[in-house]
């Protein structure tokens, strides 16, 4: 006697929650470590309502520029509601809200990836007990202890939350839209929806646009009974397609025509499964949601989401002194070329660089101080801050050596100085043993 299938895939994803939760079931008291105590002792403390959540305060100490992710910030929110304004002082051996919401997180996830696969694979036989084996791989492999067991490394996992029911929802939207009646546009948008969600998480979470394509190659549910009942019935249509002429049968041979057309036979043909929704409408609500998502990014730094840097901006002065025959000499360039001498600066943490100030200076200049001074916005600026002084080539004289370069803005002398102004201890905490 087989199981009714439905109880067999309850069972299964019982079992695969249950593998999850039991897997990262040791993390449930661990402490904060790591960024955890920036997070919750700096930055947390900004956030008091859910206007902040979507456009973060200003002035967040170590809150990073490009740094927009609300479903993150919403869930450091809940579990601090449970553990009271100091999360940091539960007694030892406690059971830690913020470490058991990312267990529920990841054992709600994979408990999705496994009904992810059953409907990816439903038209092969061994197909959900793939899934199912795929599940329990995903729930105890180690490529997400630190996802799970770190409070702060938990942006993947709600990302996903979001992500794998977007496409759940996107695979049954194809297979409802064979139906006629059914109002698959909605399934899309709903999708939509969650794919949404999952931005909020990780910014990376974009990468399912182009796993949509991928979908669309697994066949409908409708096209599969379609494909079954060609490969059964293939000496049937010939037999059905003489029933109901008339020719002896009356009503009876009516009814039976009836009956075959019900199947999905007619005049020895199937009939194939009714279209699903174009392009636009499986995609489109995709699209709109990633738009939806720009501009919330694109509010909240226009807004001041760069001022999140350092609170402090800088000056910075230096004086060099130059050469210059001698740097003309020694890069074969004579009369006529006309070199510049640049300031400019990079910020690791940022990303962003800007050139100061330059100075043009042409063949003939004597030796001579150059003084650079210039302020840089601290908003601009994050863990450190590289300071670059470069002898630039602006225009090449007419009897240069050959083997003088003769390209615009070749880099003739570069001298560069580094300053931290964040603390840059490992990350990680070391021990050496014999």
């Amino acid at each position: 006697m087989s199981m009714n299938p439905k109880i067999r895939a309850a069972l299964m994803a019982a079992a695969v929650a249950v593998c999850a939760f039991t897997a990262y079931l040791g993390s449930l008291n661990n402490g904060f470590i790591w960024d955890d105590p920036i997070v919750l002792e700096q930055q947390m403390v900004a956030f008091r309502s859910l206007h902040d959540i979507f456009v973060p305060p200003l002035n967040i100490p170590q809150y990073g520029i490009f740094y927009y992710r609300p479903l993150v910030i919403s869930s450091y929110m809940i579990d601090k509601h449970f553990t009271g304004p100091r999360p940091s002082e539960l007694p030892p051996g406690s059971i830690n809200p913020f470490h058991l919401s990312v267990v529920v997180y990841h054992t709600i996830v994979t408990v999705l990836v496994f009904f992810l696969g059953r409907l990816m694979l439903r038209r092969r036989w061994w197909g959900e007990w793939a899934a199912f084996a795929g599940a329990m791989i995903f729930a105890v492999h180690p490529i997400h202890t630190e996802s799970v067991c770190w409070m702060a490394g938990r942006s993947d996992v709600l990302a996903a939350l979001g992500l794998v029911p977007a496409m759940i929802l996107y695979l049954m939207g194809r297979e409802r839209s064979s139906s006629p009646g059914n109002l698959a546009p909605l399934w899309f948008i709903v999708a939509a929806v969650f794919y949404l969600v999952g931005l909020w998480a990780k910014e990376t979470g974009i990468a399912v646009l182009l796993a949509l394509p991928l979908l669309d190659l697994i066949p409908l549910r409708a096209q599969a009974r379609v494909e079954q009942r060609t490969a059964q019935g293939g000496a049937k249509p010939q037999q059905d397609s003489l029933v109901g002429k008339g020719k002896g049968k009356g009503k009876k041979g009516e009814k039976e025509e009836r009956k075959a057309e019900r199947r999905g036979r007619t005049s020895g043909r199937e009939v194939p499964p009714p279209a699903g929704p174009g392009v636009l409408w499986r995609y489109g609500p995709f699209a709109g949601a990633t738009v939806v998502y720009w501009f919330m990014r694109r509010a909240d730094l226009s807004r001041g989401g760069g001022r999140r840097g350092t609170l402090t901006d800088l000056f910075f002065s230096r004086t060099v002194t130059f050469d210059f025959p001698r740097i003309f000499a020694q890069c074969g360039l004579t009369a006529g070329a006309e070199i510049v001498v640049t300031a400019s600066w990079n910020s690791p943490g940022t990303g962003l660089k800007e050139r100061a100030s330059a100075f043009p200076f042409p063949h003939g200049t004597s030796r001579q101080p150059v003084n650079f001074a210039f302020q840089v916005t601290g908003s601009k600026l994050a863990g450190g801050v590289e300071l670059l002084t470069r002898v630039l080539l602006k225009k090449r004289g007419k009897n240069d050596s050959p083997l003088a370069t003769s390209r615009a803005g070749s880099i003739l002398w570069q001298d560069e100085h580094s300053m931290r102004i964040e603390g840059f201890g490992a990350r990680f905490p070391m021990e050496f043993a014999d």
